[in-house]
């Protein structure tokens, strides 16, 4: 015994001439090759997903740490207790080197226009205004 819309269904069911039962079994056939298709598909999406390692993109944040400040110097906690008194003018040097190699790719990246003031490199933010 189903529920009793199914059973309201067969009762329907029963009283169709037979082209309306033909047309209804042809439709019911459709359903059920279009139904197993999409599960085809669906299963198929889900073994690429799984052979696939799910964080492939780099880390935005991190690429940027290590360009900045060398590789693997700066954890994502943002410490630096690598710099010391005496490699400090080295660590800032290579900042300022390698914002003044990438000084395009910052600016487009971020938004910030990027102006030399004493050989320092200070971001900032170019607002427009309407004339």
């Amino acid at each position: 015994m189903g529920t009793r819309k199914e059973q309201q269904g067969q009762k329907n069911l029963a009283a169709l001439s037979a082209e309306e039962k033909a047309k209804a079994d042809a439709s019911k056939a459709r359903y059920e090759a279009l139904k197993a298709k999409y599960e085809l598909a669906i299963k198929e999406q889900e073994m690429k997903n799984a052979m696939t390692p799910a964080n492939t993109a780099p880390n935005f944040r991190k690429v940027l740490r290590d360009r900045l400040f060398g590789e693997g110097k700066i954890g994502d906690d943002m410490q630096f207790k690598f710099v010391t008194g005496d490699n400090i003018l080295g660590v800032y040097q290579n900042f300022v080197d390698a914002v003044a190699d990438s000084k395009t790719t910052i600016q487009e990246k971020t938004g910030m226009k990027l102006m030399c003031f004493t050989k320092r490199w200070i971001p900032v933010r170019m607002k427009l205004r309407k004339i």
